[in-house]
């Protein structure tokens, strides 16, 4: 994980996130936490993804105050696998929306953080 406060000089601030290395993720700034959720892993899952056989899906969600210290948070059973999922902030929370899969979901999930 890399981090810059003026986008030219980078540091190095963990060797590798908890989350593992993953592709078709989304990511977002939330409530003063940077948010990961869904993407998948380039191994087979078992039994074998549907129509992604050589691909695994994640349906996890994670959240860093800082890009050191992360934390998966706990997501429902219904919260199915995804990849390349639309997630934005709205209203005063974050949506996720839809994501690939097999078939591809038309779902949509709202976090809402109320600040103390």
């Amino acid at each position: 994980m890399w981090a810059s406060a003026d986008g030219v000089q980078w540091e190095r601030v963990i060797e590798a996130a908890p989350y593992g290395a993953r592709g078709n993720t989304a990511v977002c700034p939330y409530a003063g936490r940077l948010w990961v959720m869904g993407g998948r892993f380039a191994r087979a899952n078992d039994p074998p993804e549907q129509g992604y056989e050589d691909r695994t899906s994640l349906n996890d969600v994670w959240c860093s105050e800082d890009g050191i210290a992360w934390h998966e948070l706990p997501t429902p059973e219904e919260f199915k696998p995804r990849h390349e999922p639309t997630v934005y902030v709205y209203d005063d929370s974050l949506w996720i929306v839809a994501g690939n899969s097999r078939p591809v979901l038309n779902d949509v999930w709202r976090v809402t953080i109320r600040e103390e």
